[in-house]
């Protein structure tokens, strides 16, 4: 994002040069000023950094040139589905997809981006512990399995947190409303089918309570149709 910035609006250079980054000293770091933003080479970005850490390296991250995340189709059974044009969940390509919109990851600013399509992109430019990202990343999902249905994750580096973050959470937040996402009463109902073609229309936020008493609800009126239904074969029994 800061390379684009400086491009643009500071002064244009090779894009795909990898021995150059662009400096960030905006504070907070989302909070872009230009006049804060250097072209340096990336050894006196790591130079620079070095000092802070000793004697210990600090390595850079460039994208991995994966497109498509086969361990996440693994786990969701292999589905039948394109791989060289693959639903946005599967696809790790930093291009930009068709109507896709970005929105910082809340808590995440200037780390971390959202998309509507259900992406999670890691920016370049900053560091975590002895690591410095040079380049952008499509984070990989992961999907917990619970009965017939599931729940789409991704992780953070460790050193900004170290618990599991729920798509589809982060998605509705972003995307249709605002809520409290510390309010762990609250729940995401996600009727996409299936799970991985994502329609925002089609996610609700709702209490916890209301969706576990509709599945005793369902409990309960599948015990009394199985009870009608020997209740009625007896009695067709008793008549013969």
């Amino acid at each position: 994002m800061s390379k684009l910035l400086y491009y643009c609006f500071v002064e244009k250079f090779d894009l795909k040069n990898r021995r150059l980054a662009v400096v960030n000293e905006s504070n907070p770091q989302w909070d872009i000023d230009l006049s804060k933003l250097s072209l340096c080479p990336v050894s006196y970005v790591l130079r620079e950094r070095n000092k802070d850490f000793g004697v210990i390296k600090v390595r850079t991250i460039f994208n991995s040139k994966k497109v498509f995340n086969d361990s996440l189709w693994k786990q969701l059974g292999k589905p039948q589905i394109n791989k060289k044009n693959p639903p946005a969940i599967f696809n790790l390509s930093i291009k930009d997809l068709p109507d896709q919109q970005w929105k910082p990851l809340p808590g995440f600013e200037g780390k971390y981006v959202i998309s509507n399509k259900g992406r999670i992109k890691r920016l370049s430019d900053w560091s975590a512990g002895y690591q410095f990202f040079g380049e952008e990343q499509i984070i990989s999902l992961n999907v917990i399995k619970k009965d017939k249905s599931g729940y789409l994750y991704f992780k953070l580096h460790p050193k900004e947190d170290t618990n599991p973050k729920m798509l589809l959470r982060l998605l509705y937040y972003c995307f249709v409303e605002q809520f409290d996402l510390n309010d762990r009463t609250l729940r995401i109902i996600n009727e996409n089918e299936p799970l991985w073609d994502i329609d925002l229309s089609k996610l609700s936020l709702r209490p916890i309570a209301d969706t576990f008493n509709k599945t005793i609800i369902k409990k309960w009126n599948r015990k009394i149709s199985q009870n009608l239904s020997d209740l009625t074969d007896e009695l067709i029994l008793h008549r013969k």
